[in-house]
């Protein structure tokens, strides 16, 4: 082949992966824009945008974030304006907040007053279209400026990854979460210092709590409902109080299991009650505390009283590996005509109750039907007003 002609078939070919290059890096420029934030953010973002490690942003107004990544480098203080919130995923799905910091570099959100104070600034809410979301090592104080069920971070019909944050200074709760609201993870975060609850979230969802956070000062409210959660979940230890708000029912056909560390304790509000294995259907629990690490099921009354909630209830779906051993079981008998702290109802199931002490019932310690044959072991009974227990 001519030497000239070969250079020239080479330089067409040359020339048109140039051309089909930059083709390709503009179409993928316009299929992901990229939004330049100033330093004070009054628009909705609807583009990813970053904001940079090392600077100061100030959130004005609600500014809601959809369709698009808003991505928080460690050591940004993003700062908000009176009753400011962000918002995502409200009017379009696939919005995500990934605020990484690191332990040397947080992310700290705050108030923009000269003074912080509880409430300055509303929330961070995470809505239906959010997807995959993280905070890591984040500081996030002086909001919860919201009333009503609300927090200083929100997450509605989401879930959502928080992981080794401080949540500090809420006029109202920590996080609030609604009957859809979970966490993808939950581990390593310190919430103190907030006017109500801990966290709030639903009884189907108090599994994706994780170990090793350090909750102090309020409790974690669990709104009740069915756990129908299949096989098996746990509720990990936590160094404050689960306060439960009306009925937990455990039970799904292919047999729900809801296993209690050792060490909680499981307080409940007035006419609460906890149904294993509920309208025949299959369920367990098992909350086996230690000598050293007694699991509580008691009132969430200030001034406690016999009845003030309904007891533990096993009814005819609950399975042979229910077991309650080394737990205290008091304050509660509110439950019709039993008025027991722990009722056996048409149980077939092989239940376990050892080493547990049982008292302060406004009936008898312990009811059980004649179709139940629960195995009790070295229990102790005190203060019960009927008698230690009634056996049909």
């Amino acid at each position: 082949m001519n030497i000239f002609i070969y250079r020239t078939i080479i330089s067409v070919i040359l020339f048109s992966l140039v051309i089909v290059s930059c083709k390709k890096e503009t179409e993928e420029d316009e299929a992901a824009p990229v939004q330049v934030l100033s330093s004070t953010i009054t628009t909705n973002i609807s583009f990813n945008a970053t904001m940079e490690t090392g600077s100061t942003y100030i959130i004005d107004g609600t500014i809601y974030v959809d369709g698009a990544t808003l991505t928080i480098e460690p050591g940004v203080t993003v700062k908000f304006a009176k009753k400011s919130s962000l918002v995502f995923g409200v009017h379009q799905d696939g919005a995500r907040l990934i605020a990484n910091g690191t332990s040397s570099k947080p992310i700290v959100f705050t108030s923009n007053e000269y003074y912080p104070a509880e409430g300055d600034w509303n929330n961070i809410k995470f809505t239906s279209g959010a997807v995959n979301s993280s905070l890591k090592h984040c500081k996030i104080l002086y909001g919860g400026g919201l009333s009503g069920d609300n927090g200083i971070i929100d997450i509605n019909d989401c879930a959502v990854a928080i992981e080794n944050c401080t949540i500090e200074y809420s006029e109202n709760r920590g996080i609030d979460l609604d009957d859809d609201g979970s966490f993808s993870r939950f581990t390593g975060n310190i919430i103190r210092n907030c006017e109500n609850e801990a966290i709030c979230l639903y009884v189907n969802s108090v599994h994706t709590i994780g170990a090793n956070n350090k909750i102090s000062d309020s409790p974690i409210l669990v709104k009740g409902g069915d756990f129908r959660q299949e096989f098996s979940k746990k509720w990990r230890y936590q160094e404050v109080p689960f306060i439960i708000e009306g009925t937990v029912n455990v039970y799904s056909s292919p047999g729900s299991k809801l296993t209690i560390d050792a060490g909680n304790t499981i307080k409940f509000k007035e006419g609460g009650v906890f149904s294993i294995g509920t309208d025949g259907v299959s369920g367990t629990l098992v909350a086996k505390g230690t000598a050293d690490s007694i699991i509580t099921f008691t009132s969430a009354e200030t001034y406690r009283n016999e009845g003030d909630w309904s007891g533990l209830l096993f009814d005819k779906g609950a399975s042979n590996g229910c077991v309650v051993n080394n737990c205290i079981v008091e304050y509660g008998g509110d439950n019709d005509s039993r008025y027991s702290n722990i009722v056996f109802d048409k149980t077939h199931g092989n239940v376990t109750i050892s080493n547990s002490h049982i008292s302060y019932a406004k009936g008898y310690g312990m009811y059980i039907d004649s179709l139940s044959n629960p195995i009790l072991v070295n229990n102790t009974f005190s203060y019960n007003n009927y008698g230690e227990q009634y056996q049909e």
